[in-house]
């Protein structure tokens, strides 16, 4: 059994081609969907390290939503206002990491200490600004100084470091 095959000019005319244009706005979405994925993730491979700050940043946000944040900017302009008493900044890393980069006038405190330890006699009056490398065990210390009613803010990870050599 032979099939006929219809000249092109009749092809364009038939139900087929119909069809076929009929379709072809949902094909051709689908096709534009898939290359807008396929961009969006090689984007996102390139930019692994910042995805996964920006995962980890959203995961302390959702784990320690009573915790207070604070960006560079804002500790920056904090710091340059007279009218307003300075915070005490801990460093919650390790002597390594803290031998490596600092902030000015920080101090440093273990990560597993107590607030009584870190701040011996503090008043509710002093503020407190804490950071880390990651953001995770600054995080968890703002939590134990604002259960001690100590008034504390969380820089987070170590963002402050690039934005303190680039001027923030």
């Amino acid at each position: 059994m032979s099939r006929h095959i219809k000249p092109r000019s009749e092809f364009f005319k038939s139900r087929s081609f119909v069809r076929i244009c009929h379709h072809a706005p949902t094909a051709l979405l689908g096709i534009l969907v898939t290359a807008l994925i396929v961009l969006v993730a090689g984007y996102g491979a390139s930019r692994t390290s910042e995805f996964q700050w920006f995962l980890l940043r959203a995961s302390l946000h959702n784990q320690f939503p009573q915790v207070q944040w604070i960006t560079t900017r804002e500790l920056a302009d904090w710091l340059e206002d007279r009218h307003r008493l300075p915070p005490v900044l801990l460093d919650i890393r390790t002597v390594e990491e803290w031998n490596v980069s600092h902030l000015p006038g920080a101090r440093r405190v273990d990560p597993g200490a107590s607030a009584e330890m870190a701040l011996p006699g503090a008043t509710t009056d002093v503020p407190v600004v804490t950071y880390c490398a990651a953001g995770h065990r600054s995080t968890e210390f703002t939590t134990r100084l604002r259960r001690a009613s100590i008034p504390t803010a969380n820089l987070g990870d170590s963002s402050w470091l690039t934005d303190v050599r680039a001027g923030s």
